[in-house]
This record gives C-alpha cells, sequence and structure tokens, in this order.
C-alpha cells in the first residue's frame, strides 16, 4: 500500500468512526480501525461496521467477507455508504445494498452519509418484471430472432445479444423513437454510428453477430469477445442444457437496464420451477448480494444455486453463500470457454 493509500485508509476510518459516533454515540479508539479497498472496517462495542466509497453498489459482498474472516465475532454487521471522492452522496447505491441485505438471513444495517449527517438506508423496490418487448423495438427484435439472435428486454428498449454478448442495442428515448446501435459496447456502437452516419444496418449486426459467435469458442485465441461478458455467456450455457447440472429448465431473469460498462463483472441470474441460478465467471464478492437479489425478485424460490467455473469455488463464495436467506448451493462447472476434460 502506498503512502497515499495509507493516508486515504486513515481518512476513511476516521470518517467512518464519526459516523458510528453520530448515530450511536460510542467513542472509538483509532487502535480499531481497519483497512478496506476502497473503504475502511471498525470494530466496536455497537458491532462491526464497514464503510464502502469506490463502487459501492458492490460493497456488500466485501462487507459480508469482511465480517466472516477479520470482522469475526464483532457483532451486528452496518454498512456505511461514503460520499463519492467529489463529496457526491450515494443513496441510490445504498438503498440498493438495503434491498439486497433483505436477502440474507442476518441483514446488516445500511447507512448513507448525507454530508454531515448519518441517514437509513431506504431499500429500492423489488422489480421482477417482465419487461415486453416496447412497441417502437418490435420490428429490430423480430429481425434479430430471425437472424438466431437473442433479444432481451428492458424498461427502455432492448439488448441483442449473441451467446450472452450484447452485439445491439435499440434504446426508445422520451419521444417514443427508437435508437438502433451496432457493438460490443459504447465505443463500438459509437464507431458505427459515425460509420453508417447514425443509421446502422441490420447486415452490420448480422457480421458482429457471426464474429462475436466465431470468438465465443473454446479453440478460440483470447480476446475482447471471448473475455467480455462472460457471467452471462456461462449464464447462456447453463440455460441451454439445464438438465445436464440437475437442474430444471431455467430462463433469464428479467432486468431493468442493460450493462453500462461491458468490463465490468455482472453476476447473471436465471429462474426455473423453484429454482433461482445466478452465475459468475470467477471468483466474485458481489455473487452472492447478486443472488439475494435475484432471489427477492424470482419470488423468494426455495433453493439458490451459485455456478462458477471450476477452480472458482473459493472458501469465501461458500461462506457466503452460507448468509443467504434461502438455502444455496454452489456448483462448479466447466465453462464453455474451457475444453471439456478428456
Amino acid at each position: 500500500m502506498s503512502l497515499t493509500d495509507e493516508r486515504r485508509s486513515a481518512l476513511l476510518g476516521v470518517k467512518l468512526a464519526g459516523a458510528v459516533k453520530a448515530r450511536t454515540g460510542v467513542e472509538v479508539s483509532t487502535g480499531r480501525f481497519g483497512p478496506l479497498p476502497g473503504g475502511a472496517t471498525l470494530r466496536s462495542p455497537a458491532g462491526g461496521f464497514v464503510l464502502v466509497q469506490d463502487r459501492a453498489e458492490r460493497g456488500l459482498g466485501a462487507a459480508l467477507a469482511w465480517s466472516v474472516r477479520d470482522g469475526a465475532g464483532a457483532g451486528p454487521l452496518t454498512v456505511v455508504v461514503d460520499v463519492r471522492r467529489d463529496g457526491t452522496p450515494q443513496p441510490g447505491a445504498a438503498a440498493l445494498l438495503a434491498r439486497r441485505a433483505a436477502g440474507l438471513a442476518e441483514p446488516p444495517a445500511v447507512w448513507w452519509v448525507d454530508r454531515s449527517a448519518v441517514a437509513d438506508a431506504v431499500a429500492l423496490p423489488v422489480d421482477p418484471g417482465p419487461f415486453p418487448v416496447p412497441p417502437a423495438c418490435e420490428e429490430y427484435a423480430r429481425r434479430a430472432e430471425a437472424a438466431g439472435l437473442d433479444v432481451v428486454p428492458h424498461r427502455a428498449g432492448i439488448s441483442i445479444e449473441v451467446l450472452g454478448l450484447e452485439v445491439g442495442r435499440v434504446e426508445v428515448d422520451s419521444g417514443g423513437r427508437p435508437r438502433f446501435g451496432v457493438g460490443v459496447g459504447r465505443h463500438d456502437r459509437e464507431a458505427n454510428d459515425e460509420l453508417f452516419e447514425g443509421a446502422p444496418t441490420q447486415e452490420a449486426l448480422v457480421r458482429t453477430a457471426e464474429v462475436v459467435r466465431a470468438a465465443r469458442r473454446a479453440e478460440a485465441m483470447p480476446g475482447s469477445a471471448s473475455l467480455l461478458s462472460r457471467e452471462r455467456w456461462l449464464r447462456h450455457a447453463v440455460c441451454a442444457g439445464p438438465g445436464a447440472l440437475g437442474l430444471p429448465p431455467v430462463a433469464p431473469l428479467p432486468e431493468a437496464a442493460p450493462a453500462a460498462d461491458l468490463r465490468q463483472a455482472r453476476p447473471a441470474a436465471a429462474v426455473g420451477h423453484g429454482v433461482v441460478v445466478v452465475c459468475s465467471a470467477g471468483v466474485d464478492l458481489d455473487l452472492v448480494p447478486a443472488a439475494a437479489d435475484a432471489w427477492l425478485a424470482a419470488g423468494r424460490p426455495p433453493l439458490i444455486v451459485l455456478v462458477v467455473p471450476v477452480g472458482s469455488d473459493a472458501p469465501v463464495t461458500r461462506e457466503l453463500a452460507a448468509r443467504l436467506a434461502a438455502p444455496a448451493e454452489v456448483m462448479a462447472v466447466v465453462p464453455p470457454w474451457e475444453r471439456t476434460p478428456g
């Protein structure tokens, strides 16, 4: 850890102690602080506290991991969502964490820092969908499906995917007008917009899909098309062959919005009779909080299955899975980007 990181960690520890004192009246000595990437931790007579600042919407997993390891025995857990580095409060991130916490057997409290005050987070409502294809997107959806592509409706449009990777997007503006984009990620879509003067063709979508399909094979050389959105690629494989894993038929769980950044890990969920399945492409502390969220959105089925690649079923994943409100299994499988042994 650099000197700058050490100073920032110490500052966040002081902020966390101040938040705890403001809410509980407990004075905390500096010797009880602990570091956390992008945050800080604290043991006190009132319990264990974790402050998250960077990527706060993913902070619940890190807080839980601390509580089962370094914070074990510290008492009730509280997650404190700090303001961003620019001083902007993050009530939306806190509301998301509060909703996800409701899917745990022992939900931690969630607070958020509103500049000089510390407030309880109000959980976001559960939004299970489904989201119908907007009328303005119907023709695009029909053409995509005719080309053998997957159409994923969202609240304001559709994503068009190949083996879990988005290759096109149709967004409907406030005036009801559709905007069709082709490409893998925002920069690729912007480049195609420039090339096609804002009107990419169906042929461009099909060509992009063909390139992605050729790259998303175990035999292909690693590249952006094979490395991005692997958790959705794994979900696609699970949905295509659930019986091989002893699962009932499952389908992708609706999402309110497409991914903002395909480079960021984002556990992918599917739902079937009596089960919700959540896939990760590796060890991801956000997997269990995302599973809690999916379990709530799926109507609280009696079983949660976490699917990860072989070698990624780390002890911390199993420890956090035990914190879920419903029985959970961790299943390690050979992912579609690796050759099946033998």
